[in-house]
């Protein structure tokens, strides 16, 4: 975990990996994500293992990353309608006990 002293350090590090949860960088201020991705890989590996099912992390990665909403209006009305997920990423999601919510929704004002 990130100290006091080295936040600031960690907080550009982490924005600049943009994200990224897996690879090696090449600045040891890359090591703060990892450091509190770790054991979060960890437990959902263990998850997806105890469904009696193996996963490659890039693959969920992708997956995952490919979810996506897309807000759209008809006869004055607002939906945001949600992609289908890929194999890894409802591997992912079941393992991870976490429900996508329903393909077409009303949106809701802001």
């Amino acid at each position: 975990m990130c100290s006091a002293a080295s936040s600031r350090w960690c907080a550009r590090a982490d924005a600049a990996r943009r994200g990224q949860l897996y690879g090696v960088s090449q600045t040891p201020a890359g090591n703060c994500a990892e450091i509190h991705v770790r054991p979060l890989k960890k437990a959902l590996e263990d998850r997806i293992a105890a469904l009696d099912r193996s996963g490659s992390w890039p693959d969920l990665i992708a997956d995952l990353d490919a979810l996506t909403d897309t807000e759209i209006e008809h006869d004055g009305k607002r939906f945001v309608v949600r992609s289908a997920p890929r194999p890894a990423a409802s591997l992912a999601l079941r393992a991870a006990g976490v429900a996508l919510p329903p393909t077409v929704r009303q949106a809701t004002a802001s």
